[in-house]
């Protein structure tokens, strides 16, 4: 059985897709509100979902297929209606967004299983529409730091899990030492799970736009590089009114690398799981150059951290529809994480990149890291294959990094492909089928089925959920009114351990098949 989470106007809801038919499992709440599910630490299954519109209810399970065995429920309330909320990556904290106005907080960081308010701040990130970042507060990967702006300051916690709370870490600036102050987007990398004398576990990449058309940055930090302040200098740094020139040698140091963008508005981030490079893409709502894209200039740049090096992969001419990096395989992934590297002695990680005129080109690119057993690690990115022109702008993997999908929406015809991708190899070809007006794509935990969604607010109509085999076959449908989100539930390890990975599929080369691309008609000239 596959469980699936919707979110419409009957409510959080699990169905359950039994290879034939969708079921209703249960209603977890009769309001249309979100529920977010994660994998903790200790290997179970957490769901949290809204049961008010003050009240949050979370519940904790064996396993996703042993959701008969509920471990722990609580339910709380918060000061404030809840808007909206997101879960860290282990489901250790909450970030809630209340409608409330200053002087009152509206942002909040709460424990999970305690209720317990950690932290909080108003912030008009979300009103403002700053699409870089929509919450003021980011998670590391193992939740143990969590970063924010406060005014011109760059503040870093410590997550302690004995006391549930925040420590003070350190402070840097978020603006450059000779720019106005605006607000910015932060990340933390993956964590580095290769050796590295240089570099700590996290890298911070801080993505400032552009600001009357000068132009932006991308900056590294390490976390060793931020500063402790003192009360009072905390202070002066968190005013946006003047710069804080009197802590200026504290906080505005030399970062550990930078490149300085084309006039930019928001920025799109993208970590490798090695936590040894990133990707970053550069976009603005007008393209000013002569290129003039129709959906506006991007560009997009590979950071290696690891070699202190930036490379342009696309230069603004064609506009990136879409990239995406493949997830690493279940293999490397276990030895990563765990630190046994040292067996590996090299990883290829891929990413994947649609851009150009429409029908646009699809290129993948390849970053091998090398003496994985030594100190001196290197990394080498290289372009591996141009898959070829086609009528696609959106790009899918399944959770074991073996099959590609490759969509076309808004206006590309609803194509659909699904390959599996083979490094300096020609891809092979699972299944092409045409799929009209979808919004979301997902491949289910165990990569034997797919799940397309139609959804609100991109779809006022028709919304519902179709789940499709590994051919393209429609299997099940069911509709929806006001569907907002839909997902599998992700698998515990137990469960791999129990139902494991669906078979491979072979699939065949696209040359043997391959057909020409007719020359691109827009919708609006095609004869009825």
């Amino acid at each position: 059985m596959q469980p699936i989470i919707t979110n419409s106007a009957d409510g959080a809801q699990v169905w359950s897709f039994d290879g034939a038919k969708l079921m209703l499992a249960e209603t977890l709440s009769q309001q249309q509100v979100k529920c977010s599910a994660a994998i903790t630490r200790s290997d179970n299954l957490m769901l949290v979902f809204l049961t008010g519109q003050q009240e949050i209810t979370c519940r904790v399970y064996e396993s996703t297929l042993k959701r008969d065995v509920l471990l722990k429920e609580v339910t709380y309330t918060m000061p404030h209606p809840v808007e909206s909320f997101t879960l860290s990556h282990y489901g250790t904290l909450i970030q809630l967004h209340c409608n409330v106005q200053r002087p009152l907080d509206n942002f909040f960081l709460v424990d999970t299983l305690s209720g317990s308010i950690v932290a909080s701040m108003y912030s008009t990130i979300r009103l403002a529409g700053f699409r870089s970042i929509s919450w003021p507060y980011c998670l590391s990967e193992d939740e143990d730091y969590v970063l924010f702006q406060d005014g011109w300051l760059l503040c870093l916690r410590k997550y302690d899990l004995t006391s549930r709370s925040l420590k003070d870490y350190g402070y840097l600036s978020a603006i450059p030492r000779d720019q106005p102050w605006r607000l910015v987007a932060y990340h933390f990398t993956s964590s580095l799970k290769v050796s590295s004398d240089s570099l700590d576990k996290y890298s911070i990449v801080l993505c400032i736009p552009s600001l009357g058309g000068s132009p932006g940055y991308a900056i590294v930090y390490k976390l060793s590089q931020f500063a402790e302040l003192s009360p009072a200098e905390i202070e002066v740094g968190r005013t946006t009114n003047t710069k804080p020139t009197e802590i200026s040698d504290k906080i505005m140091v030399k970062p550990y690398m930078h490149c300085m963008t084309t006039t930019c508005d928001a920025f799109v981030f993208k970590p490798s799981e090695s936590g040894a490079w990133f990707l970053l893409l550069e976009k603005t709502d007008v393209d000013t150059s002569k290129a003039n894209n129709y959906y506006g200039g991007t560009i997009l740049r590979h950071y290696c951290i690891i070699n202190k090096a930036t490379t342009l992969v696309t230069d603004g001419k064609s506009y990136v529809h879409d990239f995406s990096i493949k997830p690493v395989a279940p293999a490397d992934r276990n030895a990563l994480t765990s630190g046994t590297t040292n067996s590996l002695k090299t990883l290829t990680e891929v990413f994947v990149v649609i851009c150009g005129v429409v029908p646009p080109k699809v290129c993948s690119y390849v970053v091998m890291l090398t003496n994985l057993d030594r100190k001196n690690i290197s990394a080498e990115l290289q372009k591996d294959i141009n898959f070829g022109n086609m009528p696609t702008n959106s790009i899918s993997w399944d959770v074991a990094g073996r099959y590609l999908l490759l969509r076309g929406e808004a206006g590309m015809n609803g194509d659909s492909r699904i390959l599996r991708p083979i490094i300096s190899n020609e891809p092979k070809y699972l299944a092409k089928g045409t799929i009209h007006s979808r919004t979301h794509a997902i491949f289910s935990p165990r990569g034997d089925v797919l799940m397309y969604l139609v959804t609100k607010p991109r779809f006022t109509v028709d919304n519902g959920i179709e789940i499709f085999d590994m051919n393209l076959k429609s299997l099940a449908v069911q509709p929806f009114e006001a569907l907002s989100s839909a997902y599998f539930i992700p698998y515990c390890k137990a469960d791999y351990d129990t139902v494991g990975f669906a078979e491979e599929v072979e699939g065949v080369y696209l040359s043997a098949i391959k057909t020409e691309t007719k020359k691109y008609v827009p919708p609006s000239q095609r004869k009825k």
